[in-house]
């Protein structure tokens, strides 16, 4: 069990036990000390006014001056077990997780090849009757005729925008920019 004493006048000296969860420990911030507690269950003698600062965060630090010692070692060893425990756990999580991961890829291995095509030993499978070899084309659209923009005036291109594509068009535009304004929503609508 470590133990220490810190600089300090005082007369009673104070046992402080770290219980907070840091596995790596707590270096002491509040009082200043820079005192440090190697783990949970790690118990430091400090002075009267030092422990009264720390034990002002009773989830990080505990006053256990009046325990026994024997309870104390008893605590650190279930604590010292706990961490073992703990450990234990997360190898045996990792080790799930690199099997999970193996699986994944094997999987999405296999889905790549079904998705090639079906086949078996290297030589392509007959189609199931009724299977279509090539998936159905879709419709396209019919394009719109469109007549030469650039002959048409300012008005034209109004009534164009209007009556073909159902696009009001500003009065105040330039012909040039009602012409990008019409390119740009043939070339959008495909």
């Amino acid at each position: 069990m470590n133990t220490a004493v810190a600089s300090g006048a005082g007369n009673v000296a104070r046992r402080i036990k770290y219980i907070g969860s840091k596995p790596g420990g707590r270096r002491d911030t509040v009082a200043g000390t820079d005192l440090h507690w190697p783990g949970p269950g790690a118990v430091l003698v400090v002075a009267p006014h030092v422990a009264a600062r720390l034990v002002a965060y009773p989830d990080i630090w505990e006053d256990v001056t009046g325990r026994d010692q024997p309870d104390l070692l008893a605590e650190a060893a279930s604590s010292g077990l706990e961490v073992a425990r703990l450990r234990e756990e997360n190898a045996q999580l990792r080790e799930e997780v690199y099997l999970l991961r193996q699986e994944k890829a094997l999987l999405e291995e296999r889905i790549q090849r079904l998705e090639a095509g079906p086949t078996r030993a290297g030589v392509l499978e007959p189609l199931a009757p009724g299977a279509n070899a090539d998936p159905p084309v879709p419709e396209t659209p019919p394009i719109p005729q469109v007549p030469d923009l650039d002959k048409m005036d300012k008005r034209a291109l109004m009534e164009f925008a209007q009556q073909e594509l159902q696009l009001d068009l500003d009065g105040k535009l330039y012909p040039k920019d009602m012409r990008t304004q019409i390119a740009s929503t043939l070339m959008a609508r495909g």
